[in-house]
């Protein structure tokens, strides 16, 4: 098959499978097609929001070990720990959700 395509055309399908990371060939036959063509982007951004949520247990094990602590002083009072734990797993549900839509 032979397609005629401007400069501008080509130029712009060059740069876009460069970002994706194939062919030129490859990336043609995928559209053409109908399949979703990720971007080398995509991906990352994709594995900073599963990094964040990650993050984000992992203050939320430290706040749950910090309610723990018996006989001492914490800065922050138990409602105001309980907040954040809240707030902290409203964030995780909201970057699931994000991550399920990228998929």
């Amino acid at each position: 098959m032979k397609s005629y395509l401007t400069r501008e055309e080509h130029e712009t399908i060059s740069k876009m499978d460069a970002m994706a990371g194939i062919s030129v060939s490859s990336f043609v036959r995928k559209v053409s097609l109908g399949h979703e063509v990720k971007t080398f982007e995509h991906e990352h951004f994709k594995l900073e929001l599963i990094k964040t949520r990650a993050d984000l247990g992992r203050v939320g094990g430290l706040l749950k070990a910090a309610l723990g602590l018996s006989g001492q002083e914490n800065e922050l009072s138990v409602p105001e720990i309980r907040g954040l734990m809240s707030e902290i797993s409203q964030l995780q549900r909201k970057r699931h959700l994000t991550v399920l839509q990228l998929r």
